[in-house]
């Protein structure tokens, strides 16, 4: 369930390039395929499962990497909205409590920490690119 909706998020961050579409059409085929062939296969061992659960961890907290990389290019982070980043670490870390706690399989107990700390980094683009307009604004006045 959440790889579609990473598969939805990416397709919002690619939709507007016609070479990344091609790309991004042959993930989508990809990971169907993918998930057919596994559905219709004999049950995975723990280790299988444990690969998987790590590169569905890779592949959700890489999420975020095109917002960096935008904010990055524009020099700004005005346009995200600092409540929702923090209810996101607030999730996260119940998230990693529960995983802690009733003691679930390393993927599970690493991707809110990847997460959570990809989130503090966009936070932290957010105040250096506002304390950066204004000393722009400052120097212009």
């Amino acid at each position: 369930m959440s790889l579609c909706c990473f598969i939805i998020i990416q397709y919002q961050f690619w939709r507007d390039n016609e070479q990344v579409k091609k790309c991004f059409h042959l993930l989508i085929a990809l990971i169907i395929f993918t998930g057919v062939f596994l559905a219709f296969m004999k049950p995975l061992s723990s280790n299988t499962l444990e690969k998987i659960g790590m590169f569905s961890m890779l592949s959700y907290s890489m999420q975020i990497i095109p917002q960096i990389a935008k904010n990055y290019r524009q020099k700004s982070a005005d346009g995200l909205s600092i409540v929702f980043i923090l209810l996101s670490i607030i999730a996260l870390c119940c998230d990693e409590t529960a995983a802690l706690c009733l003691n679930y399989p390393l993927p599970s107990k690493t991707t809110p920490i990847v997460v959570i700390t990809l989130l503090f980094f966009v936070i932290c683009q957010r105040f250096y690119y506002h304390i950066l307009s204004k000393a722009i604004a400052l120097r212009i006045a």
